[in-house]
């Protein structure tokens, strides 16, 4: 066994960083490309004071030609900058998808997440990086030059181009805090909707069968038309702003204009001065236009940046690093206890067993007593609050989870599979699996041959999540998912519901097979007639252990009770829980019932 049991912690202070070089280089590709913006304008002036009062058509054609080089030179630098920003956005993905992805299904495990907000917001900021908004903003910095440049045509362009550079800042700040609330409540409003129609579509079959799709699509409509009217409010008022930026800047091109031919009328300035100003005065109040324009698309990439950088902080990044190349099955557990995330209320309590490898252990209870979350500490999809599970010796949740996922097979009480054939969702998705263990799997849980029965045998495609299969076909093929890869510990969640006659049959020769090759098994079930292969009992109520002994002590008690009846009856005779109730058995009267 691996000795190495550190952990990584990974810092994500900035979801760009390792990307400052290349930014840097969009900084200085940027500045180039506007100093270079300057060659029209410049051009402008040439021709009007230069030119026109020479005529020299040798001057003019030196001039076109510099000026169309120049901007060659600029064209070529906003393909550079462009082209940087595609690689830092891909960059940025690849360096973060997978981190991403492997935080929400570790979250989903635990109930925490049920959707993909984490994506949507990278590709939000992806497609911000690649778009003109960054570009807006590499631009802005410029703004001074430019009006600095008309302040040394006169001051009172200056001034002018100045004070309009001040409002449209005015009214972008003032269009940002109008619509930011607004906004943020649409937005809200449609993850609402999202969720809500996400919600009826996994649950589509019982909305027919109950016959209220009217119903629900009413109540789906109420949430839209809130999303579809905070919207329409946002942007109603984010039309408003950016026709009253549109009307400023026109404004401003009227007044440096007119300001400029009465300048040149007193002989202040040249007429190519007019022209040139207006162009510079243009170029340089473009980027708080654009940001005006655009501030949605901004604020909106912010937002994503700022929870993207949330989520890449809290998620669990951590990942266990020991490694058991070979195993017994020998499973300890100690004190084992679970709370609620919020920590309300405690779903399981001082939970003791141990087992032998090739030992199998029935659990029962009544509903709610914390069987399925008990299973789900037992594979490592979910963490104890208190106490430990060891597998040969090492805690649970230090085994890397490949490893896990090896050692332990898993039949979970609602059986969920993937779209596709059979042979895949047997071997787990593997990219490129071993056809006979595959077969393998399937022999052990006597699948095999109604397997072969299907008209493409393995090849058979199940369809989205088995639609194609029936009930048993799919529980069946969750049991030969189970043994696939040789498991040390095997761990069945309600295996024998929705089986025929032949298939519980079937399910109790697997399973005693299973015990003689030496795999430990832990069947919980509410079935009797699954519980004849287990060597111990470990009866739960309200999280808690009633009863922890031999089969046979538990069947000479409670034989023809039902688990309900034996934990409520073990419960009001005060029976002990935790470590005192193992391997003790519990003191309870006989009771009638059940086969």
């Amino acid at each position: 066994m691996s000795s190495d049991t550190s952990r990584h912690t990974v810092q994500h202070p900035s979801i760009l960083q390792g990307s400052r070089g290349s930014l840097t280089a969009v900084a200085v590709f940027s500045g180039f490309a506007n100093l270079l913006m300057l060659t029209v304008p410049m051009y402008m002036l040439q021709l009007y004071d230069r030119v026109l009062s020479t005529g020299s058509g040798e001057t003019l054609l030196l001039l076109s030609g510099l000026a169309v080089c120049l901007l060659g030179v600029q064209a070529i630098l906003n393909v550079i900058r462009s082209r940087i920003l595609v690689r830092v956005a891909m960059r940025l993905e690849t360096g973060l998808r997978e981190k991403i992805v492997s935080i929400h299904l570790g979250s989903a495990t635990r109930g925490r997440f049920t959707n993909t907000q984490g994506l949507d917001d990278l590709a939000e900021v992806r497609g911000f990086l690649c778009g003109g908004g960054l570009v807006t903003l590499f631009d802005a910095p410029w703004m001074p030059i430019y009006i600095g440049v008309i302040f040394l045509f006169h001051p009172l362009l200056g001034w002018i181009a100045l004070s309009g550079a001040l409002i449209l800042l005015a009214i972008a700040v003032g269009g940002s805090a109008l619509t930011r609330g607004v906004m943020r409540t649409a937005r809200s409003h449609n993850a609402e909707q999202q969720r809500t129609m996400q919600a009826y579509m996994r649950n589509a079959e019982i909305i027919g069968a109950m016959g209220n799709r009217e119903t629900l699509i009413r109540q789906w409509r109420r949430i839209a038309d809130r999303a579809l009217s905070s919207w329409a409010t946002g942007s109603d008022r984010a039309g408003v702003i950016s026709a009253l930026a549109k009307y400023v800047r026109l404004v401003l091109q009227i007044a440096m204009l007119g300001a400029g031919v009465g300048l040149a009328i007193g002989h202040e300035i040249t007429p190519g001065t007019i022209i040139a100003g207006s162009i510079i005065m243009a170029r340089g109040l473009a980027p708080v236009e654009g940001a005006i324009v655009g501030w949605r698309a901004i604020v909106s990439a912010r937002e994503a940046a700022r929870r993207l950088r949330a989520l890449l902080t809290s998620g669990d990044l951590h990942q266990p690093t020991i490694t058991i190349p070979t195993a017994s099955g020998r499973v300890t557990v100690e004190k084992l206890g679970y709370q609620t995330p919020d920590g309300d209320r405690a779903l399981l309590h001082g939970v003791n067993f141990t087992l032998k490898p090739g030992e199998a252990l029935g659990i029962t209870g009544p509903s709610g007593s914390g069987k399925t979350t008990l299973a789900r500490l037992l594979v490592g999809v979910m963490q104890p609050t208190a106490g430990a599970i060891r597998l040969d010796g090492a805690r649970l949740s230090h085994l890397h989870e490949i490893n896990r996922g090896r050692l332990i097979g898993y039949m979970q009480q609602d059986i969920q599979l993937f779209a596709g054939k059979i042979w895949q969702n047997i071997a787990r998705l593997d990219d490129n699996p071993k056809s006979e263990d595959v077969t393998v799997a399937a022999q052990k849980a006597y699948f095999h041959d109604r397997v072969l029965d299907m008209p493409n045998g393995y090849d058979t495609d199940i369809g989205d999540g088995g639609a194609l299969l029936s009930g048993g076909q799919q529980r069946m093929l969750g049991l030969a998912r189970a043994f696939y890869g040789d498991p040390k510990l095997l761990v069945l969640d309600e295996p024998g519901a929705g089986l025929d006659g032949d298939g519980q049959a079937a399910l109790l020769r697997a399973i005693a097979g299973t015990k003689a090759a030496g795999v430990t098994v832990i069947v919980i079930s509410h079935q009797p007639s699954l519980h004849i292969h287990m060597d111990t009992m470990l009866l739960l109520h309200a999280g808690q252990p009633a009863f922890y002994g031999p089969r046979a002590e538990f069947l000479a008690r409670f034989a023809g009770s039902s688990a309900a009846s034996v934990a409520n009856r073990a419960a009001r005779t005060g029976a002990p829980s935790g470590p005192a109730a193992v391997p003790h058995l519990v003191p309870i009267p006989e009771m009638e019932g059940q086969r």
